[in-house]
């Protein structure tokens, strides 16, 4: 069995942290996507599939809607 140590696998960029970095905060996430909701030389098509993307880099649950108590 193939074993990587710490060094191997950051240089390769598939160690844990590396992953995280590339994950948006939810305030990040929300700031760009109401720009790109905004921008005028979008149209529809290019703005749904931007915010597809950008929400598959932002952490879970950040788009979940608040239940009332």
């Amino acid at each position: 069995m193939l074993k990587l140590n710490r060094t191997e696998v950051s240089r390769l960029g598939t160690d844990r942290s590396s992953m995280e970095a590339l994950f948006l905060s939810c305030l990040q996430a929300k700031l760009i996507i109401g720009r790109v909701n905004t921008h005028p030389d979008l149209n529809d098509a290019q703005r749904s599939e931007i915010v597809f993307e950008i929400k598959q880099f932002t952490k879970k649950g950040c788009f979940q809607d608040a239940k009332a108590d």
